[in-house]
């Protein structure tokens, strides 16, 4: 009988054993599955883990789950960067293209002033409107530059901040996989 009990007991501490250790290992393999989707580059930050513990794996789901909505609006944030460089350089292929039409404009100007030098005299009046419209001409060239400058100055900005986002998303992943390592290690003491 004794013998039965002792058995008994040993079977019921390796069956509880085993469920503890189940309950243990679920959660952690549940957040090293996501965090191997993230870090190969497949991972879908529009999952969350379910755990709702109240001790150390229900907060560290927790805080994983606050690091994704984090990393999810930092993805936003750079896709609308991304967005307004890419506006932005369209904006200055366009500004590119209407300052070129400006200059064939003010070329064909001139090159009508010339032919016009001959009958300067009979024709005062339209060399007076010639030359004033070459001055409009010569304005537009002068705004469209400065756009042009600004336009530039923009996508750099834009640049600089995707690239500082970029250097974020880098250091977080950085500490999810320090934080996996030592969870690791604790899980293996």
């Amino acid at each position: 009988a004794l013998y039965a009990a002792v058995i008994v007991s040993a079977l019921v501490g390796i069956i509880v054993s085993i469920f503890i250790i189940s309950s243990i290992n679920r959660p952690i393999r549940s957040m090293n599955v996501r965090l191997k989707e993230i870090a190969e580059g497949e991972g879908d930050l529009t999952q969350e883990i379910n755990i709702k513990t109240h001790d150390e794996l229900g907060e560290m789901a927790a805080s994983f789950n606050q690091m994704i909505g984090k990393l999810r609006e930092l993805v936003k944030q750079v896709a609308m960067n991304s967005q307004q460089v890419a506006a932005a350089s369209e904006q200055l292929s366009t500004s590119s293209e209407e300052t070129s039409k400006a200059t064939e404009q003010i070329a064909s100007t001139v090159q009508e002033v010339a032919v016009g030098a001959d009958r300067q005299v009979q024709s005062l009046n339209e060399t007076n409107q010639t030359v004033h419209d070459l001055m409009a001409l010569l304005n537009n060239i002068v705004e469209s530059s400065r756009i042009v400058s600004d336009t530039s100055v923009q996508a750099t900005e834009k640049a600089v901040i995707g690239n500082q986002s970029v250097g974020k998303i880098v250091h977080q992943m950085n500490d999810i996989s320090d934080t996996v390592n030592q969870l690791s290690d604790k899980v293996r003491t």
